[in-house]
C-alpha cells in the first residue's frame, strides 16, 4: 500500500478491520505492526479508522493502536440510505437558529434591565 500516493489521491482515511488490528495484522500478512500503523498512517496525512466494531471489549483493545475513528455495530447498525434520504427531503425545513429567535431589543442589548426602562 502506498501510503504517500493515497494521500496525493486526496485520501484522508484508511479503513482496517477491527479484528485485523486486534490480532496484530498476522493475519494479513502486513509488514508493519498493528502498533505502529497509526503512526504510519499520520506520517503520511491518513488516519485510522477501525471498522466492524461489534462490543465494547474490542473498543478497549482498540485503544492500545491509538485508533481515532470507529464503526460498527457497538456504535449503530447500518441503515439503509434511501429511507434516510428520503426523510431528509421530506423533513420540514427549519429556519436558521438566527431566525428561530426574536433579536433582543436594543435596550436589553445595552444591558438595562426591565425596570431601568
Amino acid at each position: 500500500m502506498d501510503l504517500a500516493k493515497l494521500k496525493q489521491l486526496g485520501f484522508h482515511f484508511v479503513k482496517v478491520r477491527a479484528d485485523m488490528l486486534i490480532s496484530g495484522m498476522k493475519n494479513a500478512q502486513a509488514a508493519v505492526a498493528a502498533e505502529d500503523f497509526k503512526d504510519l498512517l499520520a506520517r503520511n496525512g491518513l488516519n485510522l479508522i477501525a471498522e466492524r466494531i461489534e462490543n465494547e471489549k474490542s473498543v478497549v483493545q482498540l485503544l492500545d493502536y491509538s485508533v481515532d475513528f470507529g464503526q460498527g455495530y457497538l456504535f449503530g447498525e447500518p441503515r439503509p440510505i434511501r429511507d434516510m434520504a428520503i426523510r431528509m427531503i421530506r423533513a420540514p425545513k427549519r429556519p436558521p437558529a438566527s431566525r428561530r429567535f426574536p433579536r433582543a431589543s436594543p435596550v436589553a442589548s445595552r444591558g438595562r434591565t426591565h425596570s431601568d426602562a
